[in-house]
């Protein structure tokens, strides 16, 4: 896989950073993308509207995961950031990613051995290795409680 796909900007209007109850909506009224490849489309429905796509031998697959509050604020050295945190690798080590303070793709290269310092919560991640061939992910050991700082300034 060419992890250039992979690369996209999310605008903000889309970004969901509350739950649906926050906004407003109730739990149904999110967005749902609807894909059909006999007829060949893609389309933005909300959920409440799923069982008119379904027919029977459909496939339906369901994210029950819970969602984390994983963009951290973060500088190296003087540098603003964000630290995301990716993947629990439950022994210290976290797949992350590093962004520019405003959300997009960071800029320039990342020194292995680079510390990463959250703001607002007592959590560091200092920069291992790239990521197996992925561009923008870092395995990083991380010191403190990841999801404790997600709670507070994520």
């Amino acid at each position: 896989m060419r992890t250039e796909a992979l690369h996209f900007d999310l605008p903000e209007s889309l970004a969901a950073r509350v739950p649906p109850e926050a906004r407003g909506l109730a739990r149904d009224q999110v967005r749902l993308l609807v894909t059909d490849r006999r007829q060949g489309f893609h389309r933005h429905d909300q959920f409440v509207n799923l069982a008119r796509y379904l027919r029977p031998g459909d496939l339906l697959v369901v994210n029950n995961s819970r969602t984390m509050a994983a963009s951290l604020p973060a500088r190296m050295g003087a540098v603003p950031l964000r630290l995301h945190l990716s993947t629990d690798l439950k022994d210290g080590h976290w797949i992350v990613e590093v962004r520019s303070a405003w959300g997009g793709p960071h800029e320039g290269p990342l020194p292995a051995g680079g510390r990463v310092e959250v703001v607002g919560a007592p959590l560091r991640a200092q920069l291992l290795q790239p990521y197996r061939d992925f561009a923008r992910l870092w395995l990083a050991q991380i010191q403190g409680d990841p999801y404790a700082a997600a709670v507070r300034v994520g």
